[in-house]
This record gives C-alpha cells, sequence and structure tokens, in this order.
C-alpha cells in the first residue's frame, strides 16, 4: 500500500510541474482598435479607466467607454496598462472560492452559535466540525457560481521604454520619469 501511495503522490507531483504547452505558447498581445484595455493615467482619468480602444499611434492611445466620451491618451502619461484576455470559467471558479469561503465560514460560525443540543439524537453534535464544513459548502457553491458567471482575465501590457520630463502645475514641481 506505501509504495503505491508513494508513486501516486510522485506521478502527482511530476504532473503539477511539468510546463503545460499553452503557457509555453501564449499569443503575443497587441493593443488594437476593439481591444478592452485598462489603464491608469493621471491627470488624465481621474482613477483606473476601462475602455475600447478607438485608435491608436505611436504617442497616443484614443480609448471610449459606455460612460465616458472619447478620449486622447498620451502613451507618456499612462503609468499602467492592461489588456483584456477576455472572460475565463477558471477564473470565475477562482474568485468565486475567494468570496464563498468567507460566506461559508460565517454561515458556520452563525450556525455554530444557534446549534442546539439534540436530545433524541445518537451523540453530541460535532461543534470542531461545523465552520469547516460550511467553509467547504461555500467554496464548493462558489467555484460553481464563478464559473457560470465567469471572471475577465487581464494581462499587462509593457509599454516601449521611454523618457519623459514634464513641469508640474503644483507649486512649481518638476517631475521625471523613467520606463523601461
Amino acid at each position: 500500500m506505501h509504495r503505491v501511495l508513494s508513486l501516486t503522490a510522485t506521478l502527482l507531483f511530476l504532473a503539477a510541474t511539468a510546463p503545460v504547452h499553452a503557457q509555453q505558447a501564449a499569443p503575443q498581445i497587441e493593443i488594437r482598435a476593439g481591444s478592452r484595455v485598462r489603464l491608469d493615467a493621471p491627470g488624465i482619468v481621474g482613477d483606473r479607466m476601462v475602455a475600447t480602444v478607438i485608435s491608436r499611434s505611436p504617442d497616443t492611445l484614443t480609448v471610449a467607454s459606455p460612460n465616458a466620451s472619447p478620449i486622447a491618451v498620451p502613451t507618456s502619461r499612462i503609468t499602467r496598462l492592461e489588456v483584456s484576455r477576455g472572460d475565463s470559467r477558471t477564473a470565475g471558479a477562482l474568485h468565486g472560492i475567494k468570496v464563498g469561503v468567507p460566506i461559508g465560514a460565517a454561515f458556520g460560525l452563525l450556525g455554530l452559535l444557534l446549534i442546539d443540543d439534540c436530545n433524541y439524537c445518537e451523540g453530541p453534535p460535532n461543534r470542531g466540525a461545523i465552520v469547516p464544513a460550511f467553509a467547504a459548502s461555500g467554496a464548493f457553491y462558489g467555484a460553481i457560481i464563478g464559473a457560470i458567471v465567469q471572471h475577465e482575465q487581464w494581462a499587462p501590457f509593457a509599454l516601449s521604454p521611454r523618457v519623459s520630463f514634464e513641469p508640474g502645475t503644483q507649486r512649481g514641481t518638476l517631475a521625471f520619469s523613467a520606463r523601461f
């Protein structure tokens, strides 16, 4: 029996460490008209903006979102740029687990507080297993719901190396920024 368990554990370890072909040959990310992006550009957009690319030139990215008019964003002002890889059932399931476990554990704690000793049961309730069982149940149902709903995946997009120098407008400060 010990040999079978050792062999199974070894095979599982090797399968988990083997590189997956899809991870090795990930397609290059490019930004073109119609791409969904998430960007930070202080002074241009107030907060992180999720938008669709309308056009792209070497120094400007024109984007639009449903709740804002088209904005021309100079690439020198973009501090963070991510491109949507689309919705993923796996990412949705993982997100569902992250949300489901705390919710299940909270219901388990509530059940732990409300449980009574049963007069007609064969033995006392197992209070130590209530919270983990509810947390596992939350993970299970969260994974199912998350896989159905799906979750959008974002991939970082590295802008070309650049150096920019721009005088600040507040109290005469100067700013220097370099990206590689």
